[in-house]
C-alpha cells in the first residue's frame, strides 16, 4: 500500500467538507490558501524519490514564508504563493502558524507505515484540525482543539455519506477512506441492504457528533453560524440524490477554479 499516495488522495478529496461548513462567501480565499499550501506540502513527499530532495523542498517553503512576511510584492508567480501573499496581509496570519504546518510535514519523511485506513484518516484529520484553528486565529476567533476536532469528525462523516451514495454495487470493502469500524458494521448486512444501513449508521454517528458539538460553547457570532451551517449541511447531504450532489459539489469546485483562473489572468500566468 502506498500510504503517502492515499494520504494525498484523502486530502484532495476532502477540501469540500471543510469549505462547505465555513463562511463560504467572505473568507473562502483564506481557507483556499491554507488548503492549497497543505496540498503542496503533501505532494513534496508524493513526488520526491529521495529524502534529501524532500528536505530541500520543505526548506524552500520555510524560506518562502519568511520572505512573504518581509516583501510587499509576490516573489514568485506561483498560484499557491500568490494566494498566501494575498491572505497573509489581509488576515494577518501568524508566521508561526504557517511554519507549524510546514514543520509537521517533516513527519512524512520518516516513511511512516499506517496499519489501516483508520490510521490514515486520523493522520489527515490532524491537519484539518490544525487548519481550522489557524483559520479562526487569523479571523481573531477563538476555536479550541476540542471544537475543531468535532467539526473535523463531522466533515469526515459527510464525505463518507457522499462516497457511499456514489459507490456502485454497494462495494465498500477495503475502501481507503471508510474506517474499519464502519466496514465491519456494514459487513453484517446483505449487499442489497448495505447502502441503506450505511446511511442509517452514518446518521446515528453524525447525530452523536452534533450532540457533542451543540454542548460546546461558541462565544462568537461567526462560530455560531459556523456550527449552524454544519448542522444544515449534515441534514442536506444525507437527503441528496446523486444528481443533486453532483450539482452541489460542482458549484464549490467552480468557485475555487474561478479563484485560480483570476490569479492566472491577474499575473499573466500560463495554466
Amino acid at each position: 500500500m502506498n500510504h503517502l499516495k492515499l494520504v494525498l488522495e484523502h486530502l484532495e478529496k476532502s477540501d469540500l467538507e471543510i469549505y462547505c461548513c465555513l463562511d463560504k462567501k467572505n473568507n473562502i480565499d483564506l481557507f483556499s490558501a491554507l488548503f492549497q499550501l497543505n496540498l503542496e506540502l503533501a505532494k513534496i513527499n508524493q513526488n520526491s524519490g529521495e529524502k534529501l530532495i524532500s528536505e530541500v523542498k520543505l526548506s524552500w517553503w520555510f524560506e518562502i514564508i519568511e520572505k512573504l512576511y518581509e516583501a510587499k510584492t509576490p516573489l514568485i508567480k506561483q498560484p499557491t504563493i500568490l494566494l498566501l501573499e494575498e491572505v497573509i496581509h489581509k488576515y494577518k496570519i501568524k508566521k508561526s502558524d504557517l511554519k507549524k504546518l510546514i514543520k509537521a510535514r517533516e513527519f512524512d519523511l520518516h516513511n511512516v507505515k499506517f496499519k489501516d485506513s483508520t490510521e490514515i484518516r486520523k493522520y489527515v484529520d490532524n491537519y484539518f484540525t490544525h487548519i481550522l484553528i489557524i483559520s479562526c486565529n487569523a479571523l481573531n476567533l477563538e476555536l479550541n482543539k476540542k471544537q475543531a476536532e468535532h467539526l473535523t469528525q463531522i466533515c469526515y462523516l459527510l464525505k463518507i455519506a457522499r462516497i457511499i451514495n456514489s459507490l456502485p454495487k454497494y462495494n465498500y470493502n477495503n475502501h481507503p477512506f471508510i474506517d474499519q469500524e464502519l466496514q465491519k458494521d456494514l459487513a453484517k448486512y446483505p449487499a442489497i441492504k448495505r447502502q441503506k444501513e450505511a446511511i442509517n449508521l452514518l446518521k446515528k454517528r453524525l447525530q452523536d457528533e452534533l450532540d457533542k458539538l451543540t454542548k460546546l460553547d461558541f462565544p462568537h457570532k461567526f462560530l455560531n453560524n459556523f456550527a449552524n451551517m454544519v448542522v444544515y449541511y449534515c441534514n442536506e447531504t444525507l437527503k441528496f440524490s446523486n444528481e443533486r450532489q453532483i450539482i452541489y459539489i460542482a458549484k464549490y469546485r467552480l468557485i475555487l477554479h474561478l479563484k485560480l483562473v483570476n490569479l492566472y489572468k491577474k499575473f499573466k500566468l500560463s495554466p
